[in-house]
């Protein structure tokens, strides 16, 4: 049975399977709580099939052990709510993957009064999806018109980012992955364009921990965000639940063993299973 969970890319899940002999409980990776109403929680997810133990419990570990722990939920919703409230423009570089923190962008986008400025193709999958969970979001949503290759999957309206966007930020919160955001910061340069984004802020959400090519890839967008006179901020926004969950999420499931996966400490994990174990019979 796929129970439906919370995670850096959408949809995931994580899996039942109920035998003769024992029953099994598979994590995938995925976030305690989710950041937008689209999947339930795992306590949740486990009450439509009726589960209230399991006998083994395979679970990732992705942050067990790390020890700069991922933000949470509450602090990237301060961090984005403050953001929109103190600069006059909000850049946000956003994994392709990850549609949940999308939803939440919109969320602080509509309470600020921004409209949503897509600034990579790679995003416009989530469009459709969006225009059938919340429609009324896409009212406010734009493309930009400089690197329109192709069609949005839904009509949109169109914006130039030079000659409009960026003459006006507070009305907007331009979103792009990492790469498309360099992109666009490297052909300004090239063209020679004089743009002053003083007092505008960046978020840099990054889902996993320890990707080489990722820490690299930030180094450099940082660097040239500041020649703009943009004022970057990293967000570890990670798509795997916190370190103290794991006593939760023990606690839920009540296994009678546990089997760690994805973890670069499966020991430590381990040792804290059999603490939590005593305390969730």
């Amino acid at each position: 049975t796929a129970i439906p969970v919370s995670h850096s890319a959408y949809p995931a899940v994580s899996y039942i399977y109920m035998g003769r002999e024992a029953t099994l409980f598979y994590s995938g990776d995925l976030r305690l709580y989710p950041l937008a109403q689209l999947s339930p929680s795992l306590e949740e997810g486990l009450q439509k099939p009726g589960v209230e133990s399991v006998d083994i419990a395979i679970i990732e570990g992705t942050n067990i052990g790390n020890p700069a722990p991922p933000m949470t939920r509450s602090g990237f919703e301060e961090i984005m709510l403050n953001s929109a409230r103190t600069f006059d423009g909000v850049i946000v570089s956003v994994d392709p993957l990850d549609f949940e923190a999308m939803l939440y962008i919109y969320r602080v986008a509509e309470e600020s009064q921004r409209d949503i400025v897509i600034a990579s193709e790679r995003i416009y999958w989530m469009l459709s999806v969006i225009y059938d969970k919340m429609p009324q979001y896409i009212n406010r949503t734009l493309a930009i018109i400089e690197t329109l290759r192709h069609p949005p999957p839904i009509p949109l309206n169109s914006i130039s980012l030079v000659n409009e966007v960026f003459k006006d930020m507070r009305r907007y919160i331009v979103v792009a992955e990492p790469v498309h955001l360099l992109e666009h910061l490297r052909r300004l340069k090239v063209q020679g364009r004089e743009i002053d984004l003083t007092n505008t802020i960046a978020l840099l959400l990054d889902p996993e921990p320890r990707e080489t090519i990722r820490e690299v890839e930030n180094r450099v967008l940082m660097q040239w965000l500041k020649m703009f006179g943009v004022q970057p901020q990293r967000v570890r926004l990670s798509g795997h639940y916190q370190p103290q969950q794991l006593k939760q999420i023990i606690q839920i499931l009540k296994p009678k063993q546990l089997i760690p996966i994805h973890t670069e400490e499966p020991e430590l994990m381990l040792r804290l299973f059999k603490k939590y174990r005593s305390t969730a019979q």
